[in-house]
C-alpha cells in the first residue's frame, strides 16, 4: 500500500471532483435532451390536433351556411352565421378577460366592519 502525500491527496480530491462535475453535467444535458424530445413530440401532435379541430369548425359553419342557404338566400346565411359567431368569440373573449383580470389583482386581506 502506497502513501500518498497530502497535496497528492488534495490534486487527487480535486481531479475526482472536477470529474464528477463532468459526469453531472452529462447527465443533466442528457435528461434535458430526452424531456425536450418528449415535450416536442407533445407539441407536434397538440399543433396537429389544433389544426385538425379548426378544419372540422370550418367544416361545421359552412354546413350551417349551406342549411340555411334555401331558407334566407346566401347573403343573409353568410351573415347569420358570421354574426353568430362573432358573438360567440366576443362572449368568450369578454368572460377569459375577465378571468384573467381578476387572477391578476392581488389579493386583499381587509376586514371591513
Amino acid at each position: 500500500m502506497s502513501r500518498l502525500t497530502l497535496p497528492a491527496l488534495i490534486r487527487q480530491l480535486a481531479q475526482d471532483g472536477a470529474a464528477v462535475a463532468r459526469a453531472e453535467i452529462a447527465l443533466a444535458k442528457t435528461k434535458a435532451r430526452i424531456r425536450f424530445a418528449a415535450a416536442r413530440t407533445g407539441l407536434i401532435l397538440l399543433a396537429a390536433a389544433a389544426v385538425i379541430a379548426l378544419l372540422a369548425l370550418i367544416g361545421l359553419v359552412m354546413g350551417v351556411v349551406l342549411a340555411l342557404l334555401p331558407l334566407v338566400g346566401a347573403l343573409l346565411s353568410g351573415v347569420i352565421v358570421a354574426v353568430a359567431g362573432l358573438l360567440v368569440a366576443g362572449l368568450l373573449g369578454w368572460i377569459g378577460a375577465g378571468r384573467l383580470s381578476a387572477s391578476t389583482q392581488p389579493e386583499t386581506t381587509e376586514v371591513r366592519a
